[in-house]
């Protein structure tokens, strides 16, 4: 761009805030149209330059500014009172940005915008001319990080080599993409097993516990009750050449010496020879119905079994 032109080149008037970047955009202005030897006190300044830096300056405040300047004669002290009352490097404000630094805290939505923050303050800091070493900004960022980082905050503290601001940025950020990809996956499962757990099922496919015993009984062969509250005597079961009687159907990983006791039951079952007291051999045909599936099973003998029964005496049983 040419200094001659000033299209396209503009600076907004200065309105009382953030003096330290309106004086950079200024000056850079005045740089481009050769008028800063005015402000830097340069001898060779020609007259006429001065009165353009001096014109340039007045131009580009606003009204509540204009107090300042007013009965300024050069181009010099306008730039020079403008810098006294504005510059951030007295006592208070110094103060003031050092202890807003001490204290900083994590505000932002966003890892990049927290660190915005902290270099805003720190610029304003370095205008002030108190501004903090890059260890000292490492370390802030650091202590004022979510707790989701403690791991990374760590082994940043445990390590003995050194690194930059920029270098901590980079991996920050890079461990914020991988915590939000982390829990967009955790959202999208829970939200998969959600709706698993909500599918209804086809009613047809639900099983309902009807009131009373929904048993059948094995002496007569109806439905409702149980063989030991049968009143039908020898039921046509009993009567049928195989002369089959009812065994309990125990569950599977009992012990192989245990045994179950049923007492609504006619038989009961026992898988080994040498547990009998007195055995005797079926020639004819023989078999007992399981309780479960009324599947057949053949008898090869029947017996007499001793068996010793622990009671629980503090056991109470109505």
């Amino acid at each position: 761009m040419s200094p001659k032109n000033d299209s396209g080149f503009k600076v907004e008037p200065f309105d009382g805030s953030n003096y330290g970047l309106w004086s950079y955009k200024m000056k850079m202005y005045l740089m481009s149209k050769g008028l800063w030897g005015a402000i830097a006190g340069d001898e060779t300044t020609s007259e006429a330059k001065e009165q353009q830096a001096h014109a340039a300056i007045v131009l580009n405040l606003s009204d509540s500014q204009l107090m300042h300047v007013i009965d300024s004669a050069t181009a010099r002290e306008a730039w020079g009172r403008l810098a006294r009352f504005h510059h951030s490097h007295d006592m208070a404000n110094r103060l003031w940005l050092k202890e807003k630094f001490a204290s900083f805290k994590y505000a932002a939505s966003s890892m990049s915008g927290h660190v915005m923050e902290l270099e805003d303050l720190v610029m304003k800091m370095k205008r002030a001319n108190c501004g903090p070493s890059e260890e000292d900004v490492c370390a802030v960022l650091l202590r004022c990080l979510p707790a989701s980082f403690e791991s990374l905050v760590q082994a940043f503290r445990m390590s003995v080599a050194s690194f930059s601001f920029s270098d901590l940025v980079s991996k920050l950020i890079a461990e914020e993409v991988r915590q939000n990809e982390a829990a967009r996956v955790e959202d999208a499962t829970a939200l998969y097993a959600g709706k698993r757990k909500g599918k209804q099922y086809p009613k047809k496919l639900q099983v309902r516990r009807a009131k009373g015993p929904s048993g059948t009984c094995y002496n007569c062969g109806k439905v409702g009750h149980y063989a030991r509250d049968c009143r039908s005597g020898r039921g046509p079961r009993e009567q049928q050449h195989d002369q089959s009687n009812v065994a309990f159907n125990a569950c599977e990983g009992f012990a192989s010496n245990s045994w179950v006791m049923d007492s609504g039951a006619s038989a009961h079952m026992c898988k080994g020879r040498d547990a009998f007291e007195d055995y005797e051999e079926v020639h004819h045909a023989r078999s007992i119905s399981s309780a479960t599936n009324d599947v057949k099973l053949n008898v090869i003998g029947y017996g007499t079994v001793k068996l010793r029964v622990q009671t629980f005496v503090d056991r109470h049983s109505p």
